[in-house]
């Protein structure tokens, strides 16, 4: 039998962290719906841990703070480092 796998779309993954980063109540509407274990890329799984980790601990979510976060656990290179314009 072969192993099922879930459908993957980093983009729209991407799409997910950015609003919880962007949008104070996006992470209030997926935080009990999503896991970690469903997002396929490891840095996006990543980052949605710490958001929802942040998130359950009442800490503000916001790019600063997750980049502190990372920057902290010395990870902040693992997920991309932080982007500058």
């Amino acid at each position: 039998m072969s192993e099922i796998t879930n459908p993957q779309d980093a983009e729209l993954e991407e799409v997910v962290l950015g609003a919880c980063l962007l949008e104070s109540k996006a992470i209030t509407l997926v935080a009990g719906i999503l896991r970690p274990e469903v997002f396929y890329t490891e840095t996006n799984r990543e980052i949605y841990a710490a958001l929802q980790s942040m998130y359950h601990a009442g800490q503000v979510i916001d790019i600063m703070t997750i980049k502190e976060k990372f920057a902290r656990r010395g990870k902040l290179e693992f997920i991309g480092g932080f982007y500058t314009n």
